[in-house]
C-alpha cells in the first residue's frame, strides 16, 4: 500500500514538473509572435497606405484574433498547469472568448483568398467584389481551376493558383484546431504520461503553430507591407 502511494505521489510530482516544462516551452514562441503581431498591427495603422484596402484589413483582423487566441490559450494552459480555481462565470468568458477566436480564424482565411482570387484574376471589379454585403465561399478547387481559367496571363495564373495554395494549407491548419476536442477525447483513454505528451503535441501543432505561420505567410510575402514592417520591427535600424 506504501509502495503504490509512493508511486502515485512520484507521478503526480512528474506531471507537475512535465507541465511547468512545457508550459514555459510554449511561452516562447506565444510571447514572440505576439510581440510580432502587435508590431504588424502598429505597422498597418501607422501607414496610410494600408488602412481602407480590403486585404490589409483582413489581415489586421486575422492579427488580431491570433493574437487573443494566444492569450486565452496560454492563460488555460497557465490555469491548468497552476491548478488556478474559477468562478463559474470567468470561466465561460474565457471558453468564450476562446472558443470565438478558434472559430474566426478559418472563416477570416475563407474570405482572404476570395478578396486575393479577385484581386488578382478580376483587378477591374475587385472594389466591388470586395466590399458587397454577403460573400459566397467558393471551394478551394473550383477557385483554383477559375484563377487559371479566367486570366489569358500564365503569370497572373501561376501567381493565383500559389496564393490559394498557400490560403488551403493555412486553413487546414487551422481548420484541423477545431479538432483538437476529439483529439484530445482519444487520447484521455491513454496511460496518464502519454496522454499528457498527447495533449501537448495537440496544443502546439494545431492550436499555436498555425497561428505563428500566419504573420509569415500573409505578412512577410507582401513586398509592399515587408520593408515598412521591418523597419518599426528593429527599430528603423538597417539590417
Amino acid at each position: 500500500m506504501e509502495n503504490a502511494s509512493t508511486i502515485s505521489s512520484n507521478a503526480q510530482e512528474y506531471l507537475s514538473d512535465s507541465h511547468r516544462l512545457k508550459f514555459s516551452f510554449s511561452l516562447i514562441p506565444v510571447v514572440f509572435f505576439t510581440y510580432f503581431n502587435c508590431v504588424m498591427l502598429f505597422t498597418l495603422k501607422r501607414k496610410a497606405a494600408f488602412q481602407g484596402v480590403p486585404r490589409y484589413i483582413l489581415f489586421g483582423h486575422m492579427l488580431l484574433a491570433d493574437s487573443l487566441q494566444f492569450l486565452c490559450s496560454m492563460l488555460s494552459y497557465f490555469i491548468a498547469v497552476a491548478k488556478v480555481y474559477m468562478t463559474n462565470g470567468l470561466c465561460g468568458v474565457l471558453l468564450s472568448l476562446t472558443n470565438i477566436t478558434t472559430h474566426i480564424s478559418p472563416l477570416n482565411l475563407a474570405v482572404m483568398v476570395l478578396e486575393r482570387y479577385s484581386a488578382i484574376c478580376f483587378p477591374l471589379r475587385h472594389a466591388e467584389i470586395a466590399t458587397i454585403g454577403l460573400i459566397i465561399i467558393y471551394t478551394y478547387i473550383a477557385i483554383m481551376v477559375e484563377a487559371k481559367s479566367a486570366s489569358s496571363n500564365k503569370r497572373k495564373a501561376a501567381k493565383a493558383q500559389n496564393t490559394v495554395l498557400l490560403h488551403l494549407i493555412q486553413l487546414g491548419l487551422c481548420l484541423s484546431s477545431l479538432a483538437v476536442s476529439a483529439l484530445n477525447e482519444l487520447a484521455s483513454r491513454l496511460e496518464a504520461r502519454t496522454r499528457s505528451n498527447v495533449m501537448y503535441v495537440n496544443f502546439m501543432v494545431f492550436i499555436i503553430l498555425p497561428r505563428c505561420l500566419s504573420p509569415l505567410i500573409y505578412g512577410m510575402r507582401d513586398e509592399m507591407f515587408r520593408p515598412v514592417f521591418i523597419y518599426y520591427f528593429t527599430f528603423g535600424l538597417k539590417i
